[in-house]
C-alpha cells in the first residue's frame, strides 16, 4: 500500500452529495477487498487487539493485516456538515493517533484519508492558525491548539505532532477533493515517542527546567488518594487563572471531567473527559514549579492539564497539604 495506490482506489469511487463517512468506508472496503485477502481486512478494529491502551483513540477505522507486524492502519474523515475548524482539529487528532500506532511497532504504514466537497476546507478568508496547513499549504507540525471555545479551553486542548506534514488537495468527481497523509514506521520516531512517554516530565521540555520532587510510587499513592476522595458523586472544582468551574468524579480508577452544574462560569465541553493515572503522572511534577510561577501553563504537555492542576490544588487546600 502506498499513496499512489490510495489515489487509484479513491478515483474508482463515485462520490456524490448523499455520501456520508459510513458510505465512504464501505466503498473503500469494497475496493480494498479486490487487492487484499478479505479475511485480513478489519473495519473498526479495537486497539485492544494489539494489547494497546491509553491511546488518543480506541478504534482504528480500517486495519489491513500483514505479516511480521507490518499492518496498515487507515483513518477516514468525510466532513459534510460544516464545523470547519472543529473538523480540522479532528484531522489533527487522527494524525496524532496514527503517530502513536506507528510508534507501537504493530503498524508499518498508517494513513489519514480526508474527502469532502466543502470548499471551506481548502479556501476561505482565514489563512492563519489551524487553517494555514489546509488552505495555505503551510507545514503541519508541532502543537496544534483547539480552535474553538474560551481562552482556557483552547489553551488546555492541543495535540503535539512528532512529524511534519504537507496537505495536498487533489480533485475527485462531482466537486469533491481529498488529501492523504502517510505516517510510516520510523525507528527514530519510535524512539522519540517512546522516550517522551517514559521520561520524567522534567526532561520532556528542555526549555523549561523542572525537577520532579516525588518518586513514581509517591505519585501513584497521591493519585489513589484523589480518586478515593472524589468518589462517584460529582464535586465542583474551579480552575486556576480564568477560574472556570467543572465537575469531577471517579470511577474504575479514572477521573471524569464534565461541565459545571451549579457554578458559573462553567467550562464548555462537548463530551466528558477521562483522566487516567499515566496522564496525571506526567503533569504532577509540573505542579509546584507552575504554582510558584517558575513555568507557564502552556509549556506543560497534555490535553487535561488545567483540570489536573486544579484537582491537585483543590485537594491540597482541602487537606491543608495532607495529600502528600
Amino acid at each position: 500500500m502506498d499513496k499512489l495506490k490510495i489515489d487509484g482506489l479513491l478515483k474508482k469511487i463515485n462520490f456524490d452529495d448523499h455520501y456520508i463517512e459510513a458510505t465512504f468506508q464501505f466503498k473503500l472496503l469494497m475496493q480494498l477487498g479486490k487487492i487484499y485477502d478479505e479475511d485480513k481486512i478489519f473495519p473498526e478494529r479495537s486497539i485492544k487487539a494489539y494489547n494497546l491502551k491509553d491511546y488518543t483513540k480506541k478504534e482504528i477505522d480500517i486495519v489491513i493485516g500483514q505479516e511480521n507486524n507490518s499492518n496498515i492502519a487507515i483513518e477516514l474523515k468525510m466532513p459534510m456538515n460544516g464545523q470547519v475548524p472543529e473538523q480540522m482539529f479532528k484531522f489533527i487528532e487522527d494524525i496524532k493517533f496514527l503517530e502513536e500506532l506507528s510508534a507501537s511497532k504493530f503498524f508499518h504504514k498508517c494513513y489519514l484519508i480526508v474527502v469532502t466537497n466543502d470548499k471551506d476546507f481548502w479556501q476561505g478568508n482565514k489563512n492563519d492558525g489551524i487553517y494555514s496547513p489546509f488552505r495555505s499549504n503551510d507545514t503541519l507540525k508541532g502543537k496544534i491548539y483547539k480552535p474553538t471555545g474560551n481562552i482556557e479551553i483552547k489553551a488546555a486542548n492541543y495535540y503535539e505532532l512528532n512529524g511534519e506534514y504537507k496537505i495536498q488537495w487533489n480533485n475527485l468527481v462531482n466537486g469533491f477533493r481529498y488529501f492523504v497523509i502517510e505516517i510510516e514506521y520510523s525507528t527514530a520516531r519510535q524512539q522519540d515517542i517512546k522516550d517522551f512517554s517514559l521520561k520524567p516530565a522534567s526532561e520532556q521540555i528542555h526549555s523549561t527546567p523542572i525537577f520532579a520532587t516525588k518518586s513514581e510510587n509517591d505519585i501513584h499513592n497521591l493519585w489513589k488518594k484523589i480518586v478515593s476522595k472524589l468518589g462517584s458523586k460529582p464535586i465542583e472544582i474551579q480552575t486556576m487563572g480564568i477560574g472556570s468551574w467543572f465537575s469531577a468524579y471517579s470511577k474504575d480508577d479514572r477521573i471524569y471531567i464534565d461541565n459545571s452544574q451549579t457554578n458559573v462560569p462553567s467550562i464548555d465541553l462537548n463530551d466528558t473527559r477521562k483522566i487516567n493515572e499515566t496522564e496525571f503522572s506526567k503533569v504532577y511534577p509540573y505542579y509546584q514549579p507552575w504554582k510558584k510561577g517558575e513555568t507557564k501553563r502552556k509549556s506543560i504537555p497534555g490535553q487535561n492539564t488545567s483540570y489536573i492542576l486544579a484537582l491537585i490544588n483543590h485537594f491540597e487546600k482541602d487537606n491543608h497539604g495532607g495529600l502528600t
